[in-house]
């Protein structure tokens, strides 16, 4: 079994500047991809990429393959972002938090680390300044059928399925 809860934030609660997300978690990958992204969002961190959340590794030569904080959405969006995090072992309860610091508000979600070991971590950063993010808390590391979370047979230690 596959399971994600979508918990999906948007503007005008999610803003540059103004609202940071935080994930309990410990080691992370950006998500292997093929190709750019799209004309008007593209792809910034380098694919399949292990990492210590929230550091990623940015795409070496077109974004100079330095580190970005994850926690914030990017200054200057036109960026497509996904990433999976491992909810840290040492936890029994894995959480999510996001803070909108301009219009005070915390949205947050706890959940048992056994249930869900993962937390996809996506952004849709358009250049219209219309975000989205998605905080998954999840069985599997990304959205992939059945078969591939399977045949994967875990990740950093962690199950790709239940």
């Amino acid at each position: 079994m596959s399971w994600a809860e979508h918990a999906t934030i948007g503007s005008p609660f999610l803003a540059s500047s103004a609202t940071l997300s935080s994930i309990s978690g410990s080691r992370a990958q950006n998500r292997p991809y093929q190709g750019a992204g799209s004309p008007g969002a593209e792809r910034r961190l380098a694919s399949g990429k292990d990492f210590t959340w929230p550091l990623a590794p940015l795409i070496e030569g077109k974004l100079d393959g330095k580190l970005t904080d994850l926690t914030a959405p990017p200054e200057g969006a036109h960026f497509l972002d996904h990433a999976t995090v491992l909810v840290d072992p040492a936890l029994k309860y894995g959480w999510i938090a996001t803070v909108q610091t301009a219009k005070h508000l915390v949205l947050g979600y706890v959940f048992r680390r056994t249930d869900y070991p993962w937390v996809q971590n996506w952004g849709n950063y358009p250049s219209t300044g219309k975000f989205s993010r998605g905080l998954e808390f999840s069985t599997q590391p990304y959205d992939e059928p059945r078969r591939e979370a399977v045949a994967k047979n875990g990740m950093f230690g962690a199950p790709t399925f239940r």
